[in-house]
C-alpha cells in the first residue's frame, strides 16, 4: 500500500483532526478522529492510543463496533472512523461525519441534521453532494450518544489492486467531494487553507 496524507490547522487555535495507523499480520488499520467543542489534542491522542491497543489485542475476537462501544467517543467530543484493510476487503465503521471513499464512490454517511433531512427526499448520491453546502452539515444528530452506539453499522466492500481509498474529515469533503467522485482529487498536490481543521488520507491499494 502507498499512503499519503494532507493535514492543516486552518484558522483554528488547535488542530483536532488526527489519525494513526498500524499493521498486524496481514491487516492494516487506520483510525481517524475529528474533534470539536470541548475536545483537546491531548485527549484525542490518548483516545486513539486506547483504540489502537484494543484493536491490536482484540481485533480477531471483537468487531469494530465492539471496539467503539468499549471506548465511547462522545466523552471526548469527536467524530471517529475506523478502517480495517485486509487482502481483499475494506471494512469501515464510523460515528459522526468523517467520510470514506473507494475510488469515486462514497461508502459512508454523515450523522448530521443535513444528511437526515435531505435523505428523506433525495437519493444517496444527491444527499452526499448537497449536504456539503447545507447550513446544518456540521450539526450532528445523536452520533455522540449511547443510543447511536447501539446501531453502529459496519460497511464491508471488496477491494483489489489499483483501488484508491480516501478518508477525510469535514474540513475536506465539503470542498472536494465532487473532485473525489470525479477522480481528479490529488492529495500529493493539495495546497489549501481552510477555516476549519482539515485532514485527508489516500491509500493506493496494491
Amino acid at each position: 500500500m502507498e499512503l499519503n496524507y494532507f493535514r492543516d490547522q486552518g484558522k483554528r487555535d488547535d488542530n483536532l483532526d488526527l489519525f494513526t495507523c498500524f499493521s498486524t499480520k496481514n491487516t492494516f488499520f487506520l483510525v481517524l478522529a475529528d474533534g470539536y467543542g470541548k475536545s483537546s489534542e491531548e485527549g484525542i491522542s490518548h483516545y486513539l492510543q486506547e483504540i489502537c491497543h484494543k484493536l491490536i489485542k482484540n481485533h480477531e475476537e471483537s468487531t469494530l463496533p465492539d471496539i467503539l462501544n468499549s471506548n465511547p467517543p462522545e466523552k471526548l467530543w469527536m467524530s471517529i472512523l475506523i478502517a480495517k484493510i485486509s487482502e481483499s476487503e475494506l471494512e469501515v465503521c464510523s460515528i459522526g461525519d468523517c467520510r470514506a471513499y473507494i475510488n469515486k464512490n462514497l461508502i459512508t454517511y454523515d450523522d448530521s441534521l443535513a444528511w437526515r433531512n435531505l435523505s428523506k427526499r433525495k437519493c444517496f448520491e444527491d444527499v452526499a453532494k448537497l449536504v456539503a453546502w447545507h447550513p446544518l452539515r456540521h450539526k450532528l444528530t445523536d452520533s455522540m450518544t449511547p443510543q447511536r452506539r447501539k446501531d453502529i453499522k459496519t460497511i464491508k466492500e471488496s477491494i483489489s489492486s489499483g483501488d484508491i481509498l480516501v478518508f477525510c474529515t469535514d474540513g475536506i469533503w465539503p470542498i472536494f467531494h465532487e473532485d473525489i467522485c470525479s477522480g481528479s482529487f490529488d492529495i500529493k498536490n493539495l495546497d489549501i487553507k481552510t477555516e476549519d481543521n482539515s485532514l485527508a488520507i489516500s491509500i493506493l491499494f496494491k
